[in-house]
């Protein structure tokens, strides 16, 4: 029953998107039909120049992540094994409460609009608190036999 019930929001959700499309309610370089997107797709060089776009898009999205995430662990061990958190703890935990999408408009005057390091930077801000976060409160979970048990082997 669910796979009806899926079908049919998305073949309403079309109907509606069509309807509104050729009634102009917004112009067509803002709203356009769902036949008229669904036609750009049989354009040869549209589709070229999506395909690019999105393999930048990943490849850039993909290195600030890997960065991110690079930097979170490192930076994490560090912190763990200097036995710093109890310094850094309070102070990283008010800087993870803030939303990371807050921190836009200060990455736009930070970086500018360049359109490889501004991607790279915000996947980079996205990954980094996090994976500190839970590196430094793995610390604090982590079972003290398993770590014993690791240190015989």
């Amino acid at each position: 029953m669910k796979p009806v019930k899926t079908a049919t929001s998305i073949i309403l959700l079309t109907l509606v998107w069509e309807l509104i499309g050729r009634a102009r309610v917004y112009p067509s370089y803002i709203l356009p039909s769902f036949s008229e997107v669904a036609c750009s797709f049989m354009d040869t060089e549209y589709l070229h120049i999506l395909l690019e776009n999105t393999a930048l898009t990943i490849l850039r999205a993909g290195l600030g992540f890997l960065l991110g995430s690079l930097m979170g662990i490192i930076l994490g061990f560090l912190i763990v094994g200097l036995k710093l958190e109890e310094y850094i703890q309070p102070v990283a935990s008010i800087l993870f409460t803030i939303p990371t999408v807050a921190l836009v408009p200060l990455l736009i005057l930070w970086v500018g609009l360049d359109p490889i390091v501004l991607p790279i930077t915000a996947s980079f801000i996205c990954s980094f608190p996090p994976i500190l976060y839970g590196v430094l409160n793995a610390r604090r979970t982590v079972d003290l036999d398993q770590v014993e048990v690791a240190l015989t082997l």
